[in-house]
């Protein structure tokens, strides 16, 4: 498979995303145990995790912004060599 300019920020961000998820889980335990401080380092991974989201769903549509571009750019190219051909036969 070739590589794609957005697939490394797609790795990085799954990469963040599993990072987070881990300290979610960590957190939930602590919060579960009574740690005075889970509940604020629960709020401020809430945010990164608001903000990772984000940036996923940015990543998203872009690529679907480029697939559907690719694919009008692909059908433009079909028609004009259908053209090209009939265009040819008729000579």
């Amino acid at each position: 498979m070739t590589d794609t300019p957005g697939q490394d920020d797609g790795q990085r961000l799954f990469g963040q995303l599993r990072r987070l998820q881990a300290e979610a889980e960590a957190a939930a335990a602590a919060l579960e145990a009574g740690d005075s401080h889970a509940r604020l380092n629960a709020l401020v991974l809430q945010d990164e995790l608001k903000r990772l989201l984000e940036q996923l769903k940015a990543g998203r549509d872009a690529a679907a912004s480029e697939l559907s571009r690719l694919t009008q750019a692909s059908s433009s190219a079909s028609a004009y060599m259908r053209c090209g051909a009939a265009m040819a036969r008729s000579r």
